[in-house]
């Protein structure tokens, strides 16, 4: 029988996944070569706002975005059924299950051969992708194609590969065999996006000994891109919520707040033991929830990693089991220390 929250409000989860296979020091968990970092490394020193955090706490900040849809293949608008529960909801996902990763060699949209291994642990900024594209679309379908380059600090080398807004996967671009959108947007979230709290730029931390990225600062670069560069970034929408102050109810709470009510996905950092659609275990990964079902006792989440960094299909949508997923998000601060995991919601 599945499990029955009641709950006022409903809402759809989106994730976003992605995984590395850059070499690990010996004295640094395994599970940071997911792409996801411990946080205590992260670029950004801010502090929020403790009224908004209390606002969001209170299910008081909302969006105008626009609605989800039936199902994730865009069927038409869902009605509001989510009053009371058990109910379902699933924002639109047919640009964001096209949204994937580079791969760490292969050709790049101008079909020049390249190697950066930095590439395999993309998952934060593929995240953050894929939930901006409910926020700022042309972002994800219109970012200008240029070269792309790590920042200047990065000691994992600095390479330079050329993306557009969409490829075709074949020879006249990735030759991967699979078509793309929003390469562009990504690699300019996961290398240049610098909001004001941060020294360098970069959604990815590139100056330590493994390439990662940090729910705080995805937080900041989803607030930050999502608000458009606003005066009030800081306190537009998102909020970090750690392990420690999740429950199972109080995760399919903010869920369905974000998805149903404010028609926003939820960023969330897994071990991709926990994760169906992956046979690497130990990993720390980030993924992004955009929708749930509570009657049958599931989210639905997207992953930006392709079949040769981890995942089971290249980008696209999967459904996990609710405590599957709470399981495995509190198993993060296992892999990277207390305080690590959560929620950017």
């Amino acid at each position: 029988m599945p499990r029955r929250r009641t709950i006022s409000l409903a809402i759809g989860i989106l994730l976003v996944l992605s995984v590395a296979s850059v070499p690990v020091a010996a004295s640094q968990p395994s599970a940071w070569s997911g792409g996801a970092g411990p946080a205590q490394w992260s670029k950004t020193q801010l502090i929020q706002d403790p009224a908004f955090v209390a606002a969001k706490q209170s299910y008081q900040i909302t969006t105008s975005l626009p609605a989800g849809t039936t199902d994730p293949s865009d069927a038409g608008p869902l009605a509001p059924i989510c009053d009371p529960s058990p109910c379902s909801y699933y924002l639109g996902t047919s640009v964001s299950r096209t949204i994937v990763e580079p791969e760490g060699n292969g050709y790049d949209d101008l079909h020049h051969a390249f190697t950066d291994s930095n590439y395999w642990n993309f998952c934060t900024a593929g995240a953050v992708t894929t939930a901006l594209d409910y926020w700022k679309p042309t972002n994800v379908t219109g970012w200008p194609a240029g070269n792309f380059t790590e920042p200047a600090n990065s000691v994992h080398g600095r390479h330079t590969t050329y993306w557009k807004s969409s490829d075709t996967g074949t020879s006249s671009d990735t030759s991967n065999g699979y078509a793309t959108t929003g390469r562009a947007y990504l690699m300019y979230i996961a290398e240049y996006v610098q909001p004001p709290t941060w020294a360098y730029p970069g959604e990815v931390t590139f100056n330590k000994s493994t390439v990662f990225g940090t729910l705080p600062d995805s937080r900041d670069a989803l607030n930050w891109e999502a608000s458009g560069h606003a005066s009030n970034w800081a306190s537009y929408f998102y909020a970090w919520v750690k392990v420690s102050s999740l429950t199972d109810a109080l995760l399919n709470s903010y869920i369905r707040w974000d998805v149903y009510t404010a028609h926003a996905p939820v960023v969330v950092f897994v071990m991709t033991d926990y994760l169906p659609n992956w046979t690497r275990t130990g990993l720390a990964h980030a993924i992004t929830v955009y929708g749930f079902d509570d009657a049958a006792d599931t989210y639905s989440y997207l992953d930006t990693c392709s079949v040769h960094c981890g995942s089971s299909s290249n980008g696209g949508v999967h459904t996990i089991n609710q405590t599957t997923l709470y399981n495995g998000i509190r198993a993060v601060d296992a892999a990277l220390g207390a305080g690590s995991g959560g929620i950017d919601w």
